[in-house]
């Protein structure tokens, strides 16, 4: 983080300003864990009233990288003070115009969240009305996850904050090489493929980790190991079926 020369009028501003934030609302919907999380927009009407009550605002800073996004986040104060925080950087999960576009919402409202420590309204994702089921029953490509779901979406969200810990290749491949982790990440493919694979914007457990792979350098080594991770559902799967067929 930067700031400027001075921060005696920001940095109490900004602390009142932190008092009277609300939570972002989870009002909108993932349409492949059928969970409600905060977009942009409800991240934004959270912090305004307070921002401008303290004359404070939030600009935001958008760069293109090789294959990657970056958004930074900066406050100022109507006395010109401001505070700079380092860019979020999301890499492209297609490299056209919607790809973009989905990267950039993301890191803008990651990167507004971390700012100034929004957090939204908490939600079980609707797993105790459902069961667990985060897949569509009528799509015959989704396929309904086990009981018990919501304590595995826990535990991946701890595995994701320690992919984005890693600060080079070499720690992130300890990492998912430890023997906890692997046995870990062939249940969810297994049992949880939905939270496996994840929707388009890769927020699945093997999207994440195969972002900050891409980050880190080693996409390759990431992606021969998410392959050999799958290899193991369809071995499970075939002595599933070959199982069923001598009975």
């Amino acid at each position: 983080m930067q700031t400027s020369a001075s921060i005696d009028k920001i940095a109490p501003a900004l602390v009142k300003a932190q008092a009277e934030l609300k939570h972002a609302l989870k009002d909108s919907t993932n349409p492949h864990f059928k969970s409600k999380y905060a977009d942009l927009g409800s991240v934004w009407a959270a912090v305004k009233p307070a921002l401008t009550k303290h004359e404070l605002a939030a600009l935001q800073d958008c760069g293109a990288l090789d294959g990657a996004v970056s958004v930074g986040t900066r406050l100022i104060h109507s006395s010109g003070q401001w505070l700079a925080f380092d860019p979020v950087i999301i890499p492209l999960s297609k490299r056209d115009a919607q790809g973009v576009g989905s990267a950039l919402t993301y890191a803008r409202r990651y990167s507004l969240s971390a700012a100034l420590g929004v957090v939204a309204d908490e939600d079980d994702d609707g797993n105790a009305a459902s069961n667990g089921n985060g897949a569509d029953a009528h799509d015959p490509t989704k396929v309904k996850n086990p009981p018990g779901r919501s304590a595995i979406a826990s535990e991946i969200r701890e595995h994701v904050r320690e992919f984005h810990a890693c600060t080079d290749g070499d720690t992130l491949l300890a990492y998912i090489n430890s023997p906890a982790f692997k046995k870990f990440a062939v249940r969810v493919c297994c049992d949880y493929p939905n939270d496996w694979m994840g929707p388009e914007d890769n927020s699945g457990l093997s999207g994440v980790l195969a972002q900050v792979g891409e980050q880190l350098g080693i996409a390759d080594d990431v992606d021969n190991y998410i392959s050999k991770v799958e290899a193991k559902r369809r071995e499970k799967q075939q002595a599933v079926q070959h199982m069923q067929a001598a009975q």
